[in-house]
């Protein structure tokens, strides 16, 4: 029987199946920071946790109103302009909770440095106050802000959201 020998079979990089694994790993791992920000604002929203959302949104996804989601999937990310720290009381709301750290808030006041914004656009089967199950598209602005003189960068906040149910 005739054996492919190692230089005539295709590389591990050639072969598209592996080339679609490789690249869909590295996709998931590009967003896992907005990935867990997600999680933590829809499980927090789910559970009526106001303490822990207060913490990292300025929003509510409110389960009687918009629904429930236990689960979805990132479909795209895009970066919008940032804005100025110092810009004005919510740019600063929003970057204080951003840099906020257990012993309290990194001092903020006039600090130079900007707010980043992301548009993250997910797909999720979200449950209903009435028992049903419908598939939506909710794009949730996050922002995070990024002081010019700390060396790190804030977490992400959810800052706002659109759903719109798939047709």
């Amino acid at each position: 029987m005739n054996r492919p020998t190692r230089e005539s079979r295709p590389a591990f990089w050639c072969h598209p199946i592996s080339l679609v694994v490789v690249l869909s790993v590295l996709s998931a791992c590009s967003h896992r920071a907005e990935q867990r920000a997600l999680q933590d604002f829809f499980d927090a929203s789910r559970l009526g946790d106001g303490a822990a959302l207060t913490g990292m949104a300025t929003v509510r996804f409110d389960p009687t109103s918009d629904g429930v989601v236990r689960a979805f999937t990132i479909t795209s990310v895009e970066s919008e302009d940032p804005k100025p720290l110092a810009d004005d009381e919510r740019v600063a709301r929003i970057a204080a909770l951003s840099l906020a750290t257990p012993g309290g808030v990194a001092g903020l006041a006039a600090r130079p440095g900007e707010l980043l914004f992301e548009s993250v656009k997910t797909r999720a089967p979200v449950e209903l106050e009435n028992g049903q199950t419908v598939d939506k598209t909710i794009t949730v602005v996050l922002a995070r802000a990024r002081p010019k003189d700390a060396g790190s960068t804030g977490r992400w906040i959810v800052t706002g959201f659109t759903a719109y149910k798939i047709p």
